[in-house]
């Protein structure tokens, strides 16, 4: 949420997204989304990681990324979900991100893009493994 909070429109060139590179962006805007969601519960840390992700949310809603709504199930917990304005600046950093992949791999063979997605896909897996969460996640 940091690079949210800090992030400012620049001019990147950039073309269309290789499906396969797209593959693992979208990877990562899922992992965003899931921040938004309830951070807590997505990542499972503890209670004094919490600390720091307390704090990095108090800062996204101070910026009106992330709103505060109650549980929709009726808790006793607050939830957050993205404001339009967050949503539009991560709809922004992902679309930069896309043409970043892009540029750096434009030179790549399809075979290499799609080698690169299926390891990034394997190493969020494997990191996702020891807490037993699928991934992608299926929110």
């Amino acid at each position: 949420m940091q690079r949210a909070h800090r992030h400012q429109q620049t001019d990147r060139p950039g073309g269309d997204v290789e499906p396969a590179c797209h593959d693992a962006d979208e990877q990562s805007y899922e992992q965003h989304r899931a921040l938004a969601q309830g951070i807590h519960h997505a990542t499972g840390e503890d209670a004094g990681h919490g600390r720091a992700i307390h704090r990095q949310l108090a800062a996204a809603i101070t910026a009106g990324l992330i709103e505060r709504i109650p549980d929709p199930a009726g808790g006793q917990a607050r939830k957050h979900r993205p404001t339009a304005e967050g949503l539009a600046r991560l709809s922004s950093e992902m679309r930069l991100r896309s043409e970043t992949i892009d540029l750096v791999t434009a030179a790549w063979s399809p075979d290499d893009r799609r080698e690169l997605t299926r390891l990034l896909r394997k190493y969020n897996e494997s990191m996702e493994a020891p807490r037993e969460q699928p991934w992608p996640r299926p929110y």
